[in-house]
């Protein structure tokens, strides 16, 4: 009875998935896309390009063998190499904070230039907390800027944690003679 069941609700699942055809129609693509955050201080910089596609089209199209740069309104410079297909990096720039930078790429016969922005530390981490919700749980980051220039921040992490059920498990996969399954 109970193979019969998961039979059933596999099925259910497989038999409810409906292809979605969008009723906009695509327009010019080919468009450069940029992601990244120059990172002034250590550690690396990376920054992603890809162009936009169709809708239809389900495949990343990176852009290779780009040229891209960080550039200094001193005139100085520091070229990321390009680690995998779209991806550009270089580590430790340690930028001097009085002077303004911008990222100068050149993709597909063409030159993008962003504006000179003035470099910007995070200051270091005040304390961590954390709120249980409804739907999850909630971090909070406590920090502040003595100097008063910057109120926006932006930290990356990476989610290491473990789940205990407070269920035990009624289904176990079971190896027996060659073959498996469940039992």
């Amino acid at each position: 009875m109970k193979k019969m069941f998961y039979y059933s609700l596999v099925l259910l699942a497989v038999a409810c998935k409906e292809k979605y055809e969008s009723p906009v129609k695509s327009t010019v693509t080919d468009y450069l896309v940029v992601e990244g955050i120059i990172n002034s201080g250590l550690g690396t910089t990376n920054i992603i390009l890809s162009r936009t596609t169709k809708l239809n089209n389900r495949k990343m199209q990176y852009e290779h063998g780009a040229q891209v740069k960080v550039e200094g309104e001193d005139n100085s410079s520091y070229f990321l190499s390009e680690t995998s297909l779209g991806h550009y990096s270089v580590s430790n720039l340690n930028l001097n904070s009085s002077r303004k930078y911008r990222l100068n790429i050149r993709a597909g016969g063409k030159v993008y230039l962003s504006n000179f922005i003035a470099v910007k530390n995070n200051p270091p981490i005040d304390s961590i907390s954390w709120k249980r919700e409804n739907d999850g749980v909630q971090l909070y980051i406590h920090t502040h800027d003595p100097q008063n220039n910057t109120r926006y921040y932006q930290w990356e992490y990476t989610e290491t944690w473990e789940f205990h059920s407070p269920r035990r498990a009624d289904l176990k996969y079971k190896i027996t003679a060659g073959q498996g399954g469940p039992v």
